[in-house]
């Protein structure tokens, strides 16, 4: 899956600029779940736009995929730079704090599907552990539209099942390509998941410039 769409969208300078924007709305529409009640305007059109957005993005595509690793936030193979694109460094906190590590987005995604991974990622710690982990908070939202992947050196799996229509699949991770993305020189890092894993944690591995 992401060796396809890597090549398509990383050389597309439209779907480099709408990744950006998406990744900003999501930022945003996470802090106004955050900071107001559910019906609030701020959270209904925050939420709406980065709805659009997606649909845009997903445009041709059966889903999108988002995949943190470490502290390197990439869409469809596409490397989310904190340096050009601030407001993923948030978004990559919230990510990890509940454990989520890969995001399936589904053309049938709708807005109220994204509410629910908001609030889900909003949750401190206590009330995520009283709710089961965020699997089983998406399922009690009934969250449809969106699914949650398991990533185990360059595995990408679907955590718990599907969580809605089209959301069943396992795929490899394109470490060449992620790690190329990561390289100050652009080479790919050679070397097992394990190696690379290390590398990442000591920082010996360079961040480069994400488009």
């Amino acid at each position: 899956m992401f060796d396809d769409t890597r090549e398509k969208s990383g050389e597309d300078p439209e779907f480099a600029r709408l990744v950006k924007e998406l990744v900003k709305h999501l930022a945003l529409s996470l802090r106004n779940v955050r900071s107001y009640p559910a019906g609030h305007p701020f959270v209904i059109k925050s939420t709406s736009e980065t709805h659009e957005l997606l649909i845009q993005a997903l445009e041709g595509k059966k889903e999108l995929v988002m995949v943190l690793f470490e502290n390197t936030l990439m869409i469809e193979g596409y490397k989310v730079d904190k340096e050009t694109v601030p407001a993923v460094l948030g978004l990559s906190i919230d990510l990890a704090r509940t454990d989520i590590r890969s995001i399936s987005f589904s053309p049938a995604v709708r807005p109220g599907d994204l509410q629910g991974l908001f609030q889900v990622l909003a949750m401190d710690k206590l009330r995520l552990q009283e709710a089961g982990g965020a699997m089983e908070a998406f399922r009690e939202m009934e969250v449809k539209g969106v699914g949650l992947n398991e990533v185990e050196y360059g595995i990408v799996s679907r955590k718990g099942g599907d969580t809605g229509p089209g959301l069943g699949w396992e795929g490899l991770f394109d470490w060449d390509s992620f790690m190329q993305s990561l390289s100050v020189d652009g080479p790919s890092v050679s070397g097992s998941p394990e190696m690379i894993a290390e590398l990442l944690l000591s920082g010996k591995a360079g961040a480069g410039g994400g488009g």
